[in-house]
């Protein structure tokens, strides 16, 4: 939802405030309607302003010079990038608003040549800083890099089951079973010399060929849980009162090729300090 502002009013007239430029009425009307200067041709640019779920677009419509239509063409990108990006429908739409800009502004250079002076003209015209030199276009930027950071902060440090080396120790989340299809519950590895519940046991690939069929929850238990007392016989860690998980592909993995079985041991009474498989 948007609305668009008056093409004559409010976007012009604070352009025309925030630059000080007076237009004389005595102005030819094919000349420049800033600075009087000719060559001069239609130009529209338009800016854009997010509030979360609504939008507003400001228009300005005038015959420009060249040199005043990049000073137009900068107002309206930087507005555009300082406030354009705040909210969802703006969000979507205010990269189309700015490559239009670019696209109308490049269209005004080619057609006019530099800006001649005539006797009612008035100086400097329309100009303004170039969008880089001002800070307020570089806010949103700054706030999408802070938030990319934080994304890839947050996903680089999530482990899976499956990225975990043999005899990492790490805790999962209260209530976590393993089985099938769960070597991408998210886990905390942790030094084993620190308080933890599990630790990767072994790692192998289960024999069936790529292509076979499923074989089932049944025989995937049996061939990973044989594989798996191999790896971690009973008397190893005695002491300790332990439990034997495995984990292997679901139905969809196994689809896509995955044959990987992870053993996980885990302690039946708590945390524990040190190597359950040792």
């Amino acid at each position: 939802m948007g609305w668009s502002a008056h093409p004559a009013t409010d976007a012009w007239a604070d352009a025309m405030v925030e630059l000080e430029v007076l237009v004389p009425d005595e102005v030819a009307a094919d000349a420049c309607a800033v600075c009087g200067r000719l060559p001069a041709a239609p130009v529209r640019f338009t800016a854009l302003e997010g509030y979360l779920l609504l939008f507003r677009r400001r228009s300005l419509a005038r015959r420009l010079c060249r040199s005043c239509a990049v000073g137009a063409f900068r107002e309206h990108q930087a507005r555009t990038w300082a406030r354009g990006f705040w909210g969802v429908p703006a969000l979507l739409i205010a990269p189309f608003v700015l490559l239009a800009n670019l696209r109308r502004l490049r269209a005004c250079l080619w057609q006019l040549e530099p800006p001649r002076p005539t006797g009612a003209a008035v100086e400097p015209g329309l100009r303004g800083r170039p969008v880089w030199a001002r800070p307020g276009p570089w806010v949103p930027v700054a706030v999408a890099l802070i938030a990319v950071g934080a994304v890839y902060a947050i996903t680089a440090s999530r482990v899976t089951v499956d990225g975990l080396e043999v005899g990492e120790c790490f805790d999962a989340p209260a209530g976590t079973s393993f089985g099938p299809g769960t070597g991408t519950v998210i886990v905390e590895p942790l030094p084993c010399l620190e308080p933890h519940l599990h630790q990767v046991a072994a790692r192998h690939d289960h024999p069936a060929a790529q292509g076979a069929r499923y074989p089932g929850l049944l025989d995937l238990d049996e061939e990973a849980f044989a594989r798996c007392i191999e790896a971690v016989p009973p008397e190893v860690g005695e002491a300790i009162d332990r439990a034997l998980g495995v984990v292997y592909p679901s139905p969809r993995a196994w689809e896509r090729g995955e044959r990987t079985v992870t053993c996980i041991v885990s302690s039946r009474t708590g945390p524990v300090v040190g190597s359950l498989i040792e």
